[in-house]
């Protein structure tokens, strides 16, 4: 026969361990939307010159590079799309004309077109690009308020 102690109460072998539960603050993280983008660069691509070595016609393309962000990589493909244009230059007297065509850099001639075309051409040339690179947007000009 078992014994029972003096107090009358069975004693267990094992004791509950006590689980030790830490509290987490939940941290919610930032939440920053990205957006894809658009580069735009020119490019010469040849020069017409008359025979005393001045420029007449520069050839040059647009080129415009989807800007994709890492968090939408898997989304969307890098493209670049390009457009060929001519510019025909007046018998003015730009630095242009009264300077032979080897002397000049390429950045030269970057800069005097940049200046020479209208914002509204060099947008259309964006526009078209844009259409390209992204068919999903459209962009609207008739706004249905008006």
């Amino acid at each position: 026969m078992k014994k029972i102690k003096s107090k009358g109460v069975l004693e267990l072998r094992k004791k509950p361990s006590k689980k030790i539960t830490k509290v987490k603050k939940k941290v919610t993280p930032i939440v920053v939307k990205e957006f894809l983008s658009s580069r735009y660069s020119f490019n010469i691509i040849s020069l017409s010159a008359d025979e005393k070595n001045r420029i007449k016609e520069i050839k040059y393309s647009y080129t415009g590079i989807l800007l994709i962000p890492k968090s939408l990589k898997k989304l969307h493909s890098p493209k670049s799309v390009t457009v060929e244009c001519s510019y025909i230059i007046n018998n003015d007297n730009s630095f242009l004309n009264l300077r032979d065509y080897k002397t000049l850099t390429k950045k030269e001639v970057i800069v005097y077109l940049q200046k020479m075309l209208r914002d509204d051409y060099i947008q259309g040339m964006k526009d078209i690009i844009s259409q390209e690179l992204l068919p999903e947007i459209k962009k609207i000009e008739k706004l249905p308020w008006v």
